[in-house]
């Protein structure tokens, strides 16, 4: 078998070896060894060979090891375990194989290779060119040969090897395949690294180009730029705010002589209750020292730093090394490389520099930016891993090949942070991760890139202009959806009811600091208005000069890439969230978010000028069936949970999204629970059993919401609803009121039913089971109760159970007032076909086609396309569409969609005869009576143009106003359907 190909041949070639270790297991019951830490002598009863015998001087997970010196070392009577013993975090969702699973410490580095035997027929090769621990994690599918039953293996080192201890052998465990990493001992797994399978995994050949690398010598000026930018960095690091503690207090809470791993590499084997110190805590403190140190310069801490460096390289992470995985690493390591940055003139003392520097670069993939083919954009990139990728550039001693690093860097997060096609930055602001807009892993970036932005301002390695705008418009949409710093249940992800911009203080101070975009001012006006608007003026005047507006963003946006829309004005937001087939509706993980399955079920969230918690959106007793706004089955909680440990649910339907015209806007979904599919780990054919349907659509003008619903439809005997609120009664807000016609929530927001039934309202004790408590299972995570309890008003529309073409109609008015005087908002049509809504103060019609064809309402007659239309009469009249059809061309294993929104062409037909004067983005063409109004549609974006009417047109319709005011007489000579189309069009814009 030829190493490293996972797909094709080596997929089937996985699966005998899968099929064949399982039956092998009912076999050998209890006489057979699984593996081994080395701790009991009787262990040896499985072991042969020359030279091999129990040591303490050296150990993983316990307290001694396998020392062997010889030339073989077999194992005899050992068996595989099955998927049930090796405890998958997610059980047989994601792809599974056996894996050889092995500790080894070299203390004698050589250029050759160490053989292990599986039954003499299936073997794999380990590189000992390496002084100290590794990892090494081997599917048998990646190994040469084919393996028909496990019940011996064997090692044969070469003759010029030296002693080596062998510990925490698994023979054979299931290990998710997404976590086996190469490294240079293994360096045939995963073809060697290549990035398409994840971007945690180091590149082994572009590691070699980087660290041979030819740069060219650097100016004055370059060399300048480069100190200013590492005194930046410093400064941003380092603190004074310390509890100093003493070199002997930090040498007692950290033990050299423990291993030290990263719980992803402990997590998925077998010896999790054995001590070991955890890398990140160990990195909190290395950073701590270090920061320590800088301010006392005691130089018993400079000792202890440097000892900790040679034990972080002891323990096996030094460049090459993946300890079996890598996967998800920075999280675990940004301290670490904080501290080496900090420490760097320690490490160059004590002759550590270029290991410790090549140890970060390593595991932080730095070579892969070598390759612009290669770019890709992706929030776990920018959250854990952009800043210190610039601070390992310093981790060198040559200035010339620093500052090539860092050029290279400066190019590369430039080009990155500009794409919207990927993972990170869309066109309309959203920032996606997981394959939907994600915020909970937005604010890790928005966190860490303006300090890499404002580091490298108004230098020679300064960001360009395409990566820092596209990154400005992603994190300051963040402060349209986000109210006053809550994002809302619907763009929660697997966090329900949680979520806020509220760490992001330093960020945006830092990005204001950064300057614009075209480098032209050395600070951003409207970033800076934004920090002032959220958290007051900073200390120190750093504004002093620049305009600050801090009025609250007042008006209507879209998000077609999460199927959202914001509704703002000053005092409150609305933020309304659906799902299709580019947007998932939620993410379900194994232990997180267990019952979030409708926060995008056509959410309408009022937010207003106050706190998550004031505003009553707390989990302890939240009724995960009724979202705010949401149509939804209600089901017991155990049923609500899905099965699948994983679901990211899409439906099949295009449509969800929607347009703004004038600060006013228009959002529709079609909400489908029947026919869909999951995509992670691939997309799956999946739909809910009530394979609930519904129509649903938001009008918002002014100060007022419209919500409109049609052809709810559901199997099943559980009732379905469409909730109005539910808010946790504090002591802030206040108690359910009605008031005339309207029913008002506890933050203050009205609701006036115009069709359906009397809203359903309940105050009192809910119980409800934790986000992160299974209750299929039976199980949750650590610290977690299984329910809790809370005090909560709600309200909501009840459609019975199995309910078909049912409808509602109801008002929203955030910060209800019962003296103000709303317009009325007109009703044109509502069915499966459009849902039609005229404002007569705006003199604005707004259109959510559903389907193609006739829509006769107003002056649209029809449309070629489902879409969203805007029509608002006056001098001239202004059109706004938008084709919420994203068509991005998708994978097929996982469908995610990995280019960009296409352009479409979508028609309108209008009454009467409208041309345009210029416009790139759309043409009208006369047909009879009417106007063919063509638009270039993309990304789901409003596109607006405005029109005049003909001069024949124009004179009818002045006729027509005279005839309604009684100063002008019918005109007999006109043609009776003119006259009568004349009459509509008079009507529609009155």
């Amino acid at each position: 078998m030829e190493h490293g190909r996972i797909q094709a041949v080596d997929e089937v070639m996985k699966w005998i070896c899968i099929v064949l270790l399982m039956a092998a297991v009912p076999c050998y019951a209890e006489r057979l060894m699984a593996g081994t830490s080395f701790e009991e002598k009787s262990v040896l009863e499985h072991v042969s060979g020359e030279g091999f015998e129990l040591d303490g001087s050296r150990s993983q997970f316990g307290s001694t090891s396998l020392k062997w010196s010889g030339s073989t070392l077999a194992f005899s009577k050992i068996r595989p375990l099955s998927p049930e013993e090796s405890g998958a975090a997610f059980g047989s969702h994601f792809s599974l194989s056996p894996t050889f699973v092995m500790s080894i410490y070299n203390d004698s580095p050589v250029d050759e290779k160490l053989r292990v035997e599986f039954n003499g027929t299936t073997h794999f090769e380990l590189h000992l060119n390496f002084q100290g621990w590794r990892t090494v994690w081997v599917p048998f599918s990646e190994m040469d040969g084919m393996l028909d039953t496990l019940e011996s293996a064997r090692m044969i080192a070469p003759p010029s090897a030296g002693p080596l201890w062998i510990d925490d052998i698994i023979f054979s465990q299931y290990i998710d395949d997404r976590h086996p990493y190469p490294g240079f001992e293994v360096p045939f797994i995963k073809e060697g690294g290549l990035r398409a399978w994840d971007h945690w995994i180091p590149e082994i050949g572009a590691f070699e180009q980087l660290v041979s690398m030819e740069v060219e010598p650097v100016t004055a000026g370059i060399l300048a730029d480069l100190e200013t930018v590492e005194a930046r960095l410093r400064a941003a690091y380092e603190t004074t705010d310390l509890t100093p503690a003493g070199a002997e207090d930090y040498r007692t809470s950290m033990l050299f002589d423990l291993p030290l791993k990263m719980g992803m590499q402990v997590s998925p084997i077998r010896y999790i209750d054995a001590e070991y110190n955890d890398l990140r805590d160990f990195g909190q403190w290395m950073l701590k020292v270090a920061r320590e140190y800088g301010a006392t310069g005691e130089t018993e801490l400079e000792q202890l730093f440097a000892d900790g460096a040679r034990y972080y390289l002891d323990q096996g992470w030094g460049a090459g090394s993946s300890q079996g995985t890598i996967h998800h690493i920075g999280y675990s390591t940004r301290e670490l490389q904080t501290s080496f940055f900090l420490m760097k003139n320690v490490l160059r003392e004590k002759g550590l520099l270029d290991a410790i520097g090549d140890a970060v670069r390593w595991q932080l993939n730095f070579a892969e930016m070598l390759d612009a083919a290669q770019h890709e954009s992706n929030l776990d990139y920018y959250n854990t891993q952009s800043v210190y990728r610039m601070m390992s550039a310093f981790l060198a001693d040559d200035p010339s090949w620093q500052a090539a690093c860092l050029r290279l860097y400066s190019d590369h997060l430039t080009a990155i942070l500009a794409m919207t096609n990927s993972q990170g930055f869309r066109p309309d602001g959203t920032a996606w991760h997981h394959w939907g807009h994600y915020p909970a892993y937005a604010t890790g970036a928005f966190d860490r890139i303006p300090v890499s932005l404002k580091a490298l301002s108004g230098t020679a390695f300064r960001i360009g202009e395409s990566g820092h705008a596209n990154f400005k418009r992603a994190i300051m949409a963040s402060t349209v959806y986000s109210n006053p710093h809550y994002w809302g249940l619907g763009l929660s992800g697997r966090h329900p009811l949680g979520g806020s911009i509220m760490s992001l203080k330093e960020a945006f101070l830092a990005l204001a600091l950064s300057g614009t975009p075209d480098g032209r001012q050395p600070i951003d006006p409207e970033v800076a208005s934004a920090y002032v608007r959220l958290w007051g003026n900073p200390p120190g005047h750093v504004f002093q000069g620049v305009e600050i507006n801090t009025a609250p963003p007042n008006g209507h946006w879209t998000f077609p890439y999460a199927a959202l829309n914001v509704h703002r004005r000053a005092d409150w937001s609305v933020n309304i969230k659906g799902y299709n087939r580019y947007v998932w509706a939620s993410e379900l993980y194994g232990l997180d978010n267990r019952y979030g399955r409708y926060q995008s079920n056509g959410t309408v969230q009022v937010l207003p000028n106050m706190s998550q918690e004031a505003a009553g959106y707390v989990e302890d007793g939240w009724d995960w069936n009724h979202p705010p706004g949401g149509t939804t089955v209600v089901l017991p909680f155990e049923e609500l949970e899905p099965e699948e440990p994983v679901v990211m649910f899409k439906s099949e339907e295009i449509f969800a999204g929607g347009c703004t015209l004038g600060g006013n806007g228009i959002w529709a979904m079609k909400l489908n629970e029947g026919d869909g599919f999951t995509i992670d780990p691939g997309a799956e054919k999946m739909a809910f059993p009530n394979r609930l349907q519904a129509r649903k659509s938001v009008f918002c003008f002014g100060g007022q919401l419209l919500c409109l619903g049609s052809g709810i439809e559901a199997d099943g005997e559980e009732p379905v609803h469409t909730t109005l609120f539910q808010n946790g009664i504090t002591s802030t807000n206040g108690a359910v009121r009605h008031e005339g016609e309207w029913l008002v929530d506890p933050i203050g927001t009205g609701y006036k039913i115009l069709d359906g039934a009397e809203p359903v309202i309940t105050v009192g004790e809910q119980v409800s089971p934790n986000n992160k408590y299974s209750l299929r299972q039976g199980i949750g995570k650590t610290g977690t109760k299984p329910d809790a309890k809370g005090l909560f008003a709600k309200a909501w529309l009840d459609h019975g159970p199995a309910p078909k073409d049912a409808s509602y109609a109801y008002l929203i008015v955030p910060l209800f007032n019962h003296q103000q005087v709303f317009p009325v908002l007109e009703v044109l049509r509502q069915d499966n076909q459009a849902h039609v809504v005229a404002d007569p103060e705006t003199r604005t019609a707004a259109y959510a086609c559903f389907e193609k064809g006739a829509v006769d309402a107003g002056l649209l007659e029809s449309v070629s396309d489902p879409c969203h239309v805007m029509i608002q009469d006056g001098d001239t009249l202004k059109v706004a569409v938008s084709n919420p059809d994203l068509q991005q061309l998708v994978e097929a294993v996982k469908h995610h969609a990995l280019h960009p929104s296409p352009t479409r062409f979508t028609t309108l037909r209008l009454k009467g005869h409208w041309k345009l004067e210029s416009s790139a983005e759309a043409w009208t063409v006369a047909e009879g009576d009417s106007t063919l109004l063509t638009v270039k549609c993309r990304d789901g974006a409003s596109i607006k143009v405005e029109l005049e009417e003909n001069h024949a047109s124009k004179r009818l319709r002045e006729a027509q106003q005279n005839k309604s005011t009684g100063s002008r007489a019918s005109n007999p000579a006109l043609p009776e359907l003119f006259r009568n189309y004349m009459e509509v069009f008079y009507e529609s814009c009155s």
